[in-house]
């Protein structure tokens, strides 16, 4: 049998012993043909390209050759029925000793419209460009694009070829294929060009592809002659009717030449259609956690059904994603980041009442129920778990027989197996038992799959309990399905969250201990918020052993939230490049370190000046460090833990090996009270932690303690020694681990996104390796920035504008203060720098009023980030009334500090219901108003480019007609940015209202603009303008709106009227600039090479920053 399972000789797929003798095999061997690879891929020195494939001939792997012009070349003979059935193949960038960059979706070969032909086929010739992975046009393969905003699998169209095809004498046939994933339904891929099978340049006569499900692509077939060559075309996005289009964004027409074609039985061309950089996709979402959903339906929290309610308003609003935390079962824990399973679904977020087959007595008892606890502001979430709990059992138990019976429940069961079985024995032992430690659970410590299955036969005493918590599960993953189901049909795609660890009690580490280092905590080190560091209490993973098994645990881990999401959240992604580990005997994380991470060795120390290792490592305690730290407790202190030296020093007893054993020392004494033990743990661990570096946890060498600087120990130092010992410090932070680091976490994130089709987005703030955004760009994987954390140096808040592509913009998190609750706790210069030079607003308010809200919401809509993700409760604060909570810190989520009294952590729940906020038909007018004009709403039209096809000459429809009239929908001219409603060609004159955003090339207009504009042209009559003006323009009129200068002003610039807002200017001006009139406010001014006067009056501040400099405050509009 081949390695597919199939006989050559009779195409069994079975075991069997073949008729056919081994003499003859070799006349019957399966024909084949030649397939020549030719890729486009542009490498650096010492990659290689290498072709992988379903076929036997690619399984393992083939070399490619490079030739020359970055093309690279290679034969393989492939089985005519693998060219009948299809098989898949897909390229892969080796990267010396880093991982390869593999596509990432593999590519399809299929020819099912060619019938017989195949069967005189000699061979065939593939030309493809690379799609690396790491250019932000692959993000278009993941799920949120090809499952949610553009899925085409109900519209798949059988292929036909458009042209007679034959290969006989003079005519060739091209098989050709365009990928583009971002095509709108209603619209269809196009190829125009001169040959007249492609319309001959005229585009109502193109050659419409057809969507290919099964291999992801636009698809059709030429037939061509000798004398058609050299054949130039070029890719479009067209309407079925052929009265909207567009053209890819390339210099040069595409060409079929003699030498593609001619002498070749199939050439199969696959293009990717190329769209310009300015018209990268950019979406938004908003992000709320499910307990926080509130409908008249639910019971006291939020549930997976809610989602439909709000999928039904963010669809309204233009919203394409729903970010959600995470959802897997923690148990009694609040925090859904104390799971314990990576897999099961929270009980609480099952709507009980959706169960079929419940009581009529159980439905008044859930009423009851959901009376009293929905009467909450806030989540009491051990009421609802017991009540919850306590009903689902009755329901079980009442519907007990008809559930061992079910059909879907057993299928369920099967499917889900691996972890559906270790879930249910984990909760029924921990219900038994009463722990979740498995240490104490006896014979059943170690449990195989097999010995879980036998507890749910029929005799066995534990059925009922599997039982009913697979039954939980079944139902959890029936309504998060449902709700994913009708989000997708809302072009609405639902985003989780994969948190960085699991529980030390939890079900994985019981089943894979071995693939953990559970003697070793996961943690944080210390900060400007925690001076003892983060200590998480998950153990930290082995990931050597991962991936020996090709990170199976992970893989399977991301293959269930598939069926639910189609992006995922990486918490503390970070900890995939290094995690800071913590020894099980530290209660603390300030003695942790970087793992995986290169040590420093005791004879760079000695190098260095340092002749007495134990001074630096060891506790440095002198009389007076002593009493500076313990003050009063000093003498005790020294009575309990600690034993003078002969050179006057302090060291702590042997009996004191660790922190654990000092802080169980100090807890153990009765004489003290609390209180006492808290002040005295703190003075005590501070004289512990007193050191500069620590030992190694893997080898004799030694790791710095973390923040060297600040120790009294390394403040006793003489000055020299402190100079060489802060340099190594800085070395050994950065430069030697930044490729260990980097290595490290593209051979696991890459994994994780390989895994599956979900759109990948990593949570990396914090203390940020200089490796880490350089990898997570290489691996094409959206970072996280926030308004107000990790403020770039010189600012108090972080400017949108500044944002990289690869990048979500969100105002908060929920894991620090809402947006009114920021500002309100802001101190007055940050106030200044948020409302006067970002959001250039006239005033500084005292609290975030909606206008402050709606300036940073704008702010962030308007970013250059692929998507804007926002939390509905700063969503919520644009406007006035009763969409605003009352009370601000109701609105926190999670405070990590614990130190805001009015904060319930994990507690939040909307104030108002999902029915209510789907009937606010103004606030979601307006919140759908800003998305649209930000160019981010699911509702925009299609993106234009610039680029037409040499040899093209435009159609007589489409132009813009003279005289008066109103367009109600975005315009797009060709040759200037924007996006595509109604794509108008310009021709004359016109004079009326454009009522949304529109871009304007070499064109004269007389109009009224209400929205924002860009310009390249000449305004020839009085307007009214808001907008960004990149070219030279003489102006006429009132400028009632912020107005942004952006490029070179070559030539005199005349002003007449009134400037009412701030005004600034970036760029050059090289000539005289008339302005006269009067400044009643200060004038930032850069470098201006000639006069300039003002004529009129300007009641607020003029900015310029001259050279090309960028606007000095402000966001720049995409």
């Amino acid at each position: 049998a081949e390695p597919r399972g199939t006989c050559r000789r009779c195409r069994s797929k079975s075991s069997h012993i073949c008729s056919l003798t081994f003499s003859i095999m070799p006349a019957l061997t399966e024909p084949t043909v030649l397939f020549k690879f030719r890729v486009s891929c542009v490498a650096s020195w010492g990659q290689l390209l290498q072709l992988k494939g379903s076929i036997p001939a690619l399984q393992e792997g083939l070399d490619l050759k490079y030739q020359s012009s970055n093309f690279w070349t290679a034969d393989v003979r492939v089985p005519v029925l693998a060219i009948k059935e299809g098989f898949t193949y897909q390229y892969s960038l080796k990267c010396d000793d880093r991982c390869p960059k593999d596509e990432v979706t593999p590519r399809r070969f299929q020819l099912p419209a060619l019938g017989d032909l195949v069967k005189n086929l000699t061979s065939v010739d593939i030309q493809d460009d690379f799609r690396n992975p790491s250019d932000p046009s692959s993000l278009t393969d993941t799920g949120l694009f090809t499952s949610i905003l553009f899925n085409r699998d109900e519209v798949a169209l059988d292929l036909k070829s458009k042209a007679a095809l034959s290969a006989s004498g003079d005519s060739y046939i091209i098989s050709l294929a365009v990928h583009n994933n971002r095509v709108p339904h209603g619209f269809q891929v196009c190829v125009g060009g001169g040959h007249p099978s492609l319309g001959g340049w005229d585009v109502k006569k193109s050659m419409p592809l057809q969507w290919d499900r099964n291999r992801q692509v636009w698809a059709g077939y030429l037939a061509v002659s000798k004398s058609d060559l050299p054949l130039e075309y070029k890719l479009l996005v067209c309407d079925e009717k052929f009265e909207k289009e567009f053209w890819e964004d390339v210099k040069e027409n595409r060409k079929f030449t003699t030498e593609d074609v001619v002498g070749k039985s199939i050439l199969a061309r696959t293009d990717e259609f190329r769209y310009a950089p300015n018209h990268l996709w950019r979406g938004a979402g908003i992000v709320l956690p499910v307990f926080s959903l509130r409908s008249t339906k639910s019971l006291g929290i939020g549930e997976f059904l809610d989602l439909n309610l709000l999928v039904e308003w963010a669809s309204k609003c233009g919203f394409c994603l729903i970010q959600l935390l995470p959802v897997n079962d923690s148990a009694e824990d609040a925090s859904p980041y104390s799971a314990v399973s990576a897999f099961a679904l929270h009980p609480v977020y099952l709507r009980l009442d959706a169960i079929p087959g419940i009581s009529n007595e159980t439905l008044k008892k859930i009423e009851v129920q959901r009376a009293k606890l929905n009467a909450s502001e806030r989540i009491l979430y051990k009421e609802v778990l017991e009540a919850k709990m306590g009903l689902l059992k009755e329901i079980f138990f009442g519907n007990r027989e008809s559930i061992y019976s079910d059909k879907g429940l057993k299928a369920f069961i099967a499917e889900n197996r691996l972890w559906l079985y270790p879930y249910a024995a984990y909760r029924t032992m921990k219900e038994l038992l009463q722990t979740p430690d498995y240490q104490h659970w006896g014979n059943r410590v170690n449990m195989s799959i097999e010995d879980m299955e036998k507890l749910t036969t029929a005799d066995s005493m534990f059925r009922d309990s599997l039982y009913f918590w697979m039954f939980i599960q079944y139902h959890l993953h029936l309504q998060l399905l449902e709700a994913a189901t009708f989000a997708k049909q809302r072009k609405v795609g639902i985003k989780g969250d994969l948190p960085i660890g699991v529980g030390k009690c939890s079900v994985d580490t019981w089943m894979h201990r071995d693939q953990f280092r559970m003697n070793k905590s996961a943690g944080a080190p210390p900060d400007q918020y925690s001076d003892y560091g983060q200590n998480w209490g998950f153990p930290t993973y082995d990931w050597d052993k991962m991936a020996k098994n090709g990170y199976s645990w992970w893989r399977a881990r991301l293959s269930q939230m598939e069926r639910y999401f189609c992006a995922f959240r990486i918490d503390h992604a970070l900890g995939f490049f290094r995690i800071w580990e913590i020894p099980a005997e530290c209660w603390t994380a300030i003695l942790g370190q970087f793992y995986p991470c290169k040590p420093v060795t005791r004879a760079e120390f000695e190098k260095l000046g340092v002749k007495d290792i134990s001074r630096i490592l060891d506790p440095y305690i002198t009389p007076q460090i002593l009493a500076n730290v313990a003050g009063t407790d000093a003498d005790y202190i020294v009575s309990k833990f600690l034993t003078r030296k002969s050179d006057g020093t302090y060291a702590f007893r042997s009996d004191i090996p660790n922190e654990a054993a000092l802080g169980t020392a100090l807890w153990a004494d009765p004489s003290r009270t609390d209180a006492d033990k808290k002040e005295l743990q703190r003075k005590a661990f501070a004289l512990y932690h007193n050191v500069v570096i620590i030992r190694d946890q893997a080898s004799e060498n030694f790791q710095f303690r973390f923040d060297i600087g600040r120790t009294l120990s390394f403040q006793a130092l003489p000055g020299d020694l402190q100079k060489s010992l802060k340099a190594l410090y800085n070395q050994w932070l950065t430069q030697r681990q930044d490729d260990e680091w980097s290595k490290s976490a593209i051979s696991k994130l890459q994994a994780l996104r390989n895994a599956s089709s979900m759109l990948v987005c990593g949570e990396d703030l914090g203390v940020v390796p200089r490796c880490t955004p350089p990898t997570l760009k290489e691996l094409a994987i959206i970072g996280l920035r926030i308004m107000g954390f990790s403020v770039q140096p010189g600012r108090s808040v972080n400017v949108c504008a500044d944002y990289e592509y690869l990048t979500i913009c969100s105002p908060t998190c929920h894991d620090m203060s809402p947006l009114r609750l920021w500002y309100h706790e802001a101190t007055p210069d940050v106030k200044m720098e948020l409302c006067r030079k970002v959001l250039r607003l006239r005033s500084v308010p005292a609290d975030a009023t909606p206008e402050v809200c709606e300036g940073v919401f704008r702010q962030h809509v308007e970013s250059p980030c692929i998507l804007t993700m926002v939390p509905l409760q700063d969503v919520f604060a644009i406007v006035d009334g009763k969409l605003r909570a009352k009370d601000l810190l109701f609105e926190q989520i999670n405070d990590p500090s614990c130190s805001k009294p009015g904060v319930v952590n994990w507690a939040y729940r909307m104030h108002i219901t999902l029915e209510k906020l789907n009937e606010e038909a103004d606030f979601t007018k307006k919140v759908a108003d800003i998305l649209l004009s930000g160019g981010r709403s699911t509702k925009s039209a299609v993106a234009v480019a610039p680029s037409k096809p040499s040899g093209y000459t435009a159609p007589a429809r489409g132009r813009l007609p003279a005289g008066n009239g109103t367009l109600s929908e975005p315009v797009m001219f060709p040759g200037a940015q924007g996006t595509l409603s109604e794509p108008v060609i310009p021709s004359g004159n016109f004079g009326g209202t454009l009522s949304e955003p529109v871009d304007v090339q070499a064109a004269s207009y007389s109009a009224t603009l209400s929205e924002p504009v860009q310009f390249q042209g000449t305004l020839s009559e009085p307007v009214s303008f808001n907008g960004t003006l990149s070219e030279p323009v003489s102006y006429q009129g009132t400028l009632s709106e912020p107005v942004s200068f952006n490029g070179t002003l070559s030539e005199p610039v005349s002003y007449q009227g009134t400037l009412s807002e701030p005004v600034g200017f970036q760029g050059t001006l090289s000539e005289p600039v008339a302005m006269q009139g009067t400044l009643s406010e200060p004038v930032a001014t850069g470098t201006l090479s000639e006069p300039v006067q003002f004529q009129g009056t300007l009641s607020e501040p003029v900015m310029v920053a001259a050279g090309g400099g960028g606007v000095m405050w402000g966001w720049k509009r995409p």
